[in-house]
């Protein structure tokens, strides 16, 4: 049993195994757009392929972007009248690729989701190092429009835009949390007076839903009253 306890009180720690999904539970501030075969990830879940999904929204705010791809193809076939299509076309697609990730820079904030995916699943903003069982399976995105609006901002700034990006990732890593089943609750029992058997506890208080295995710093401790707060001070926790 995980518990910490005293003469009066008993703290119990442990998983919380029904928890929600806290992409559907919250208003977020960011989107996750994923693609993965084997579980539906983040908020979207877009069909076709990545790479048609960012041209797309690219061309919410450039809708001559693909015709000036087409444009720019034209002149390539003109000027290199040799040139294999496929060298051409490749060409092409590195022009397009570059027009696009452009307009998403200027409109978005947008960072990479990689899941590592062994014995359970975890995700990050970051790459994992295990090239077999991790991959990029989408983004998490805001676009600089929603970010004036919500915090009153006039206009970007590279400090602002690296607030943003922390808001995205600590996002992730709540979601990350929940993928890893790191979610926790607590049950708070007394004694009731007078009695010394340790099969007489009773609940007095319980809650779940806290992100995180440190309960210092996940919410639980701002439950607990200050007789209760010594009992954090040592602890294990009841695993599944």
């Amino acid at each position: 049993m995980s518990t910490d306890q005293n003469k009066e009180y008993r703290l119990i720690l442990e998983p919380d195994n029904h928890t929600g999904n806290p992409r559907q539970d919250c208003d977020w501030l960011g989107t996750m757009a994923c693609w993965n075969g084997r579980y539906t990830l983040g908020d979207e879940q877009p069909g076709g392929n990545p790479t048609d999904w960012r041209r797309e929204l690219a061309c919410q705010f450039d809708d001559d972007l693909l015709d000036r791809a087409d444009r720019h193809f034209n002149r390539l076939e003109r000027a290199r009248p040799r040139s294999s299509f496929e060298e051409l076309a490749g060409e092409n697609d590195s022009y397009l690729r570059d027009q696009v990730d452009a307009l998403l820079d200027k409109h978005y904030i947008m960072l990479p989701l990689f899941l590592y995916d062994h014995s359970g699943i975890t995700m990050s903003t970051g790459a994992f190092s295990c090239p077999w069982d991790s991959g990029q399976v989408g983004w998490i995105y805001v676009s600089k429009d929603k970010l004036k609006s919500e915090f009153g901002w006039k206009r970007m700034s590279p400090q602002r835009e690296d607030f943003a990006k922390q808001i995205l990732k600590t996002e992730v890593d709540v979601y990350d949390q929940y993928l890893r089943g790191d979610v926790w609750g607590f049950i708070v029992e007394s004694r009731p007076e007078g009695s010394e058997d340790d099969g007489d506890w009773e609940e007095e208080d319980s809650c779940w839903g806290f992100y995180g295995d440190d309960p210092k710093t996940n919410g639980i401790a701002g439950y607990l009253s200050d007789e209760q707060q010594h009992l954090l001070d040592t602890f294990e926790r009841r695993y599944p």
